[in-house]
């Protein structure tokens, strides 16, 4: 026991980082005000809430929207996404107002996650609005 304890006490000293990370497929979000968005490696595409389907029966989302990224840029999007699942501080037990919903799918799992406000979902969703 006393070995493995000796095995396994560098990796907790230095962090335990992850080496090999890789991103999923396609992440799917839908922020506070339902606009919906889908991830892929090649492109972002946009499908905005209409007036008629808003909870105030107001506001639009905008127009559907369809870009082309670059690999680059998927990956950030995809670290800022895989935080925002894994960190339980960002997790919500409910879908309430001013919440939003990050959802992957990896092999036939799928991962949905009720977001709480924060600094880190406010940078994926500026990401996502930047490009």
């Amino acid at each position: 026991m006393k070995f493995i304890y000796f095995l396994l006490l560098p990796l907790l000293l230095t962090g335990c980082q992850f080496t090999n990370y890789k991103p999923a497929d396609m992440y799917f979000y839908l922020d506070q005000n339902n606009n919906s968005y889908s991830i892929t490696p090649v492109e972002i595409k946009y499908n905005p809430i209409a007036a008629k389907n808003s909870s105030s029966g107001v506001y639009s989302g905008g127009k559907n929207a369809t870009v082309t990224i670059t690999t680059e840029q998927f990956n950030s999007i995809a670290q800022l996404a895989e935080e925002l699942l894994q960190n339980k501080e960002y997790h919500a037990t409910k879908r309430e107002m001013l919440t939003a919903v990050l959802s992957v799918e990896l092999d036939s799992l799928v991962i949905k996650k009720i977001l709480k406000k924060s600094k880190n979902r406010t940078e994926f969703e500026t990401a996502l609005q930047r490009i």
